[in-house]
C-alpha cells in the first residue's frame, strides 16, 4: 500500500506517466460534468457531493471499470486540491463488500420505482431534526412535498401549478398536466378527489412552495433545490438508495395498483392518456401498501371542468 493511497491497491500517483496523467483528467473531467449538469453548481464549491454523486455510480459500473475510474477521480482531486473531507470520502470507499457492488439494470430501476416508508421515515427524520447538521432552508418544504406527493403522486413538475380548493363538501387538487401535447395526457388539466388529510397535506406543501418563491425563485428552481436536498441526504438512509422526487409517482401508482383501482382510474388520477403506460412503466403492485387515498379523477381542458377525456367512472366521490 502507498503512502499516497492507504487503503488500496492503486498506483501512487508519483508513478504515474505523463500521458497517463492526462488520460487520467480526461475521465475525471467526465465525471464531473456528469455532476455538474446534474447539480447545476461547479464542482469545487460541492467537492464532498461530487464524490457522493461519483460513489453512487459504483453500483452502476462493474469491477475493473469502476477501479478505474475511481483512480481517475482520486488522481484529479488531488491535483486540483480538493478538500480533504472529500478526498478522505473517496478513499474510505474502498473495500465496499460485493454485495454493494454492481447490481443488475433491472434491479436498479426497480429501486427508484417505489418509496419505501422505512425511506420516508428516514429521510424525514433528517429533515425534521432540531440538530440537523447540514439542514437547508428548504427542509420543511422537502418534508411537506413528500408528504403530499406520496398521496396524490403528482409529476414534480406539476407542482408550478396545483391547487387545493374546497367545493361544499368535497375537497379539489387541481392540477396542469405537464404532458398534455400530441395526446399524451388526460386532458389540459385534471381534478383530484381527495380527503380532507391529503388536501391539508397538498395545501401545506403549496403554502411553503409560495412562500419560498416569493424570494425570486421560479419553480424549476426550487424544484432543482429540493432534488439536490433529498440527494444529500438520502446518503445517511441506507434504504434511500436510488431515491428520487419522482420516486414518490411510482409509489402512489403501485399503491393505487395493490388497491385494486382499475388502469382507467389510475391513467385519469395521475394524468396519463393510455392505460397501458401505468401497467407497464410505473410501480408494481407488489410494492404497493395497498391503500389509494386519491377517491377519484376527471380529465379536462379547463381548469375546474369535468370535460374531455374523463377516464373515471361516476360521478366525483363524496371526500370523507
Amino acid at each position: 500500500m502507498s503512502e499516497n493511497y492507504p487503503h488500496g491497491p492503486e498506483k501512487p500517483l508519483l508513478d504515474l506517466s505523463e500521458k497517463t496523467k492526462a488520460f487520467y483528467a480526461m475521465k475525471a473531467q467526465y465525471e464531473i460534468r456528469r455532476f455538474e449538469q446534474w447539480s447545476g453548481q461547479p464542482w469545487k464549491e460541492q467537492d464532498v457531493n461530487f464524490v457522493r454523486f461519483f460513489l453512487d455510480r459504483q453500483s452502476k459500473v462493474k469491477g475493473n471499470t469502476w477501479r478505474l475510474l475511481r483512480s481517475c477521480v482520486r488522481f484529479y482531486l488531488q491535483e486540483q486540491g480538493a478538500s480533504q473531507e472529500a478526498r478522505d470520502l473517496l478513499e474510505a470507499s474502498v473495500g465496499i463488500p460485493p454485495e454493494q457492488r454492481a447490481v443488475s439494470s433491472d434491479a436498479r430501476k426497480m429501486a427508484r420505482k417505489q418509496f419505501p416508508r422505512e425511506a420516508l421515515d428516514g429521510i424525514l427524520d433528517i429533515l425534521e431534526s432540531d440538530d440537523r447538521p447540514h439542514g437547508g432552508e428548504y427542509d420543511g418544504f422537502l418534508a411537506a412535498w413528500l408528504r403530499a406527493n406520496l398521496e396524490v403522486g403528482l409529476r414534480p413538475a406539476e407542482w408550478e401549478f396545483v391547487e387545493a380548493r374546497q367545493h361544499d363538501d368535497q375537497y379539489l387538487v387541481f392540477v396542469r398536466n405537464a404532458k398534455a401535447t400530441h395526446g399524451r395526457g388526460n386532458g389540459e388539466y385534471r381534478t383530484l378527489f381527495v380527503p380532507r388529510s391529503v388536501f391539508l397535506m397538498v395545501q401545506r406543501a403549496i403554502e411553503l412552495r409560495d412562500r419560498l418563491m416569493e424570494f425570486g425563485l421560479t419553480w424549476k428552481e426550487l424544484q432543482h433545490r429540493i432534488r439536490i436536498r433529498l440527494y444529500t441526504v438520502r446518503q445517511d438512509v441506507p434504504q434511500a438508495r436510488n431515491i428520487c422526487l419522482y420516486s414518490t409517482r411510482h409509489q402512489v401508482i403501485a399503491d393505487a395498483k395493490s388497491a385494486g383501482k382499475s388502469p382507467a382510474e389510475i391513467a385519469a388520477m395521475v394524468g396519463h392518456n393510455s392505460e397501458d403506460t401505468n401497467r407497464r412503466h410505473y410501480g408494481k403492485a407488489r410494492v404497493g401498501r395497498g391503500v389509494s387515498h386519491v377517491l377519484g379523477a376527471q380529465g379536462s381542458a379547463q381548469p375546474g371542468h369535468g370535460q374531455g377525456n374523463d377516464l373515471a367512472s361516476g360521478q366525483a366521490p363524496q371526500a370523507n
